[in-house]
Formats: structure tokens, sequence, C-alpha cells
């Protein structure tokens, strides 16, 4: 019995040591078995997992709450039927983050931001809930809500933020609408 427990012992040190050493840390060990990458707020790690952004069919979809294309949130979305003068301007899309099928009034093609491509003053979409992350994993990048702002300030670009709105964001999360925005 005591032969046992000292073989179980042994074993069990054994595969540790080698699930330790093939991941290289313990905070890789720790992040993978989480869940989390090892960063905050569910920040995808670079190697290995799935690249934030959307995918080619998909677009930023909102219209309700505001006047103008600033105000409401957006959401991504799949176009399911175009808008036309007979929906009223409007198009009906599929959400991705909960599969709901509604009309719009905004539908936005954009594509994720390049360092050289940010300046004051211009219109960019940014993930409210994600000021000061510089970057986010796949699923919370599709599955989250968006907003338009104003880039107030690009001085902190050499450490990869970008202001927007008065508060920093990372530049890799930041999104340029391809078609001008109507204020």
């Amino acid at each position: 019995m005591k032969k046992s427990k000292v073989f179980i012992f042994f074993l069990l040190i054994g595969l540790f040591s080698i699930l330790v050493f093939s991941c290289g840390t313990m905070t890789e060990l720790v992040g993978g078995l989480a869940g989390g990458g090892g960063l905050a707020g569910g920040a995808a790690a670079a190697g290995g997992k799935e690249l934030a952004d959307l995918k080619s069919d998909e677009i930023l979809a909102g219209g309700e709450g505001g006047e103008n294309m600033i105000d409401p949130r957006y959401y991504v979305a799949k176009i399911m039927t175009a808008a036309s003068a007979q929906s009223k301007n409007q198009a009906e899309v599929s959400f991705v983050h909960d599969g709901s099928k509604e009309w719009v009034e905004y539908t936005v093609k954009s594509h994720k931001a390049a360092k050289e491509e940010l300046k004051v003053g211009m219109i960019v979409f940014f993930p409210p809930g994600w000021s000061g992350y510089k970057e986010m994993d796949a699923d919370n990048y599709r599955k989250g809500d968006w907003a338009l702002g104003r880039i107030t300030s690009t001085d902190e670009l050499f450490k990869d933020l970008v202001e927007v709105a008065g508060r920093s964001y990372g530049w890799k999360i930041v999104r340029i609408p391809d078609e001008p925005i109507k204020e």
C-alpha cells in the first residue's frame, strides 16, 4: 500500500513537470487552463489564438437610439435584405451576438485600422467597454457592442494607444468606416 502511494506521488510529479515544461511558464499553464490566454479582460495572446476581426460578409449595424449615425450602438451583423426604397432605406440584418433578426437604419462596412491611418478628428468605431485594452479576443470582438467617435489624440500611438472620445483604446481594436459617416 505504501509503495503504491509513493509510485502515484512520483507519477503525478512527473506528469506535472512534463506539463509545465511543455507550456514554458506557469503563467502560460494557468492562462491556458483558465481559457483566458493569461491576459486581462479576455484579451487574446498572439500565439495560436484566432485573430480578432470581422468576417468578410459582416458589417456593423445600428439605428435605434439616435438621430444620426454617431448616436446609436452598433453590433456585428450579416445583411439578410439590403436597404431599398421599398424598405424605407432600412436593411434586415442577423446579429452575430444573439442571432436575432431586425430592420436597422445603418449598416456600415469597416476595416481594422492601420496605425498610419489614424488621424486626430477622424471618426472611427471603438468598443466602449474596452478602454485601456490593446487587444481583444475574437469572440468579444465580434459579439460586443461598438460606438462611433472621433479620435481626440494620437500622442500615445508609440504605446499602441489611440484616444477616441477622450478615452484610450488599443489602435489594433479600432475600426475605420469604409464610407463617410453622416453626422
